[in-house]
């Protein structure tokens, strides 16, 4: 993710890897995006709580539904390939929150450290996610 220059592609040819635009038409301006993450698709958060889907370079529309209240100063989102879900640590309000991948309020995760994390990773197997914050690694169960 480069918030001046879009979000680059590389793709593997026969002298090694092409750099190319992953947006096909209309790409999105990207100048207040805070994080991106990568499954089939191409996760936006920008830092009003909008998230955005791309997939093949395509806004995917998708619309967030049921959250208790807006996000506040959302710094990270996460997601992969073997998520069910996509989690965003919501600084603001001390939590993260899980939506499902249409958009749908999953869960929140209210806690302290939240609001100092410089990061975070989900651990959807083991049920636990893992925040960064006054240089420790913090772990949290999930329900």
């Amino acid at each position: 993710l480069d918030t001046k220059n879009g979000v680059i592609k590389f793709v593997a040819g026969g002298d090694g890897f092409g750099e190319t635009a992953y947006f096909k038409t209309n790409a999105p301006d990207l100048s207040t995006a805070v994080g991106i993450a990568i499954d089939s698709s191409i996760w936006l958060l920008f830092r009003d709580g909008t998230i955005r889907k791309y997939t093949s370079g395509q806004d995917d529309g998708l619309k967030t539904s049921g959250f208790d209240k807006p996000l506040s100063n959302p710094t990270k989102i996460y997601t992969n390939t073997t998520s069910t879900n996509v989690y965003l640590l919501d600084n603001g309000n001390s939590r993260v929150v899980k939506i499902a991948k249409n958009g749908s309020f999953q869960a929140q995760y209210l806690v302290d450290v939240a609001a100092n994390a410089k990061d975070f990773d989900v651990s959807e197997k083991d049920k636990k996610i893992y925040f960064l914050a006054r240089d420790k690694i913090w772990e949290i169960p999930m329900q």
